[in-house]
């Protein structure tokens, strides 16, 4: 009963050792290295403490786009978790499924497509952003990663659903 809560902690363990704050940290250069350097020259005199966080919690709350994200994002953990959770009991009882088990197996390949996916983007983007030339326009060069990943995901999707059309028709078949 212990043993997967001793697990998670060791991993979160593993997880905070080895995760950095900053690129700069690891390597690379800074995200906004002009805006880093202008920033003393136009904030001569330092803040309260407690101001520049609520300071930057509402600019960032005033922003239409992040609140985009924010619906986005919600309504696609809404849809993830409604699949997740009900598809196993689908495949039982609508597709014939041997047992739960076999059911939540094919079920878990979401969750580790996933998992895999976000690696793999995760290791193209940062050599994609690694390749660029200084002064070459990092911003310009992780705008274009993320059209990449966009495109994948919309490949990977088409694939899935073609996958998925193929098994129901092969179960219901």
């Amino acid at each position: 009963m212990w043993a997967p809560g001793l697990i998670g902690c060791v991993i979160g363990l593993l997880i905070l050792a080895a995760v950095r704050d900053k690129p700069t940290d690891l390597g690379f250069p800074p995200v906004d290295a002009p805006a880093a350097a202008a920033a003393p020259a136009q904030d001569a005199k330092p803040k309260s403490g407690g101001g520049n966080m609520m300071t930057a919690l509402s600019s960032v709350v005033k922003l239409p786009s992040i609140w985009a994200l924010a619906f986005t994002y919600f309504f696609i953990y809404v849809v993830r978790q409604g699949v997740t959770s009900w598809l196993v009991f689908y495949l039982m009882a609508e597709k014939g499924a041997a047992d739960a088990g076999s059911a939540a197996l094919t079920v878990s390949g979401l969750e580790l497509g996933g998992l895999a996916g976000s690696t793999v983007a995760g290791f193209l983007s940062d050599k994609a952003i690694r390749g660029a030339k200084a002064g070459s326009g990092l911003v310009g060069k992780r705008i274009k990663v993320c059209c990449s990943s966009y495109k994948g995901v919309k490949l990977a999707v088409a694939v899935g659903v073609a996958l998925a059309y193929s098994l129901v028709l092969r179960c219901t078949a």
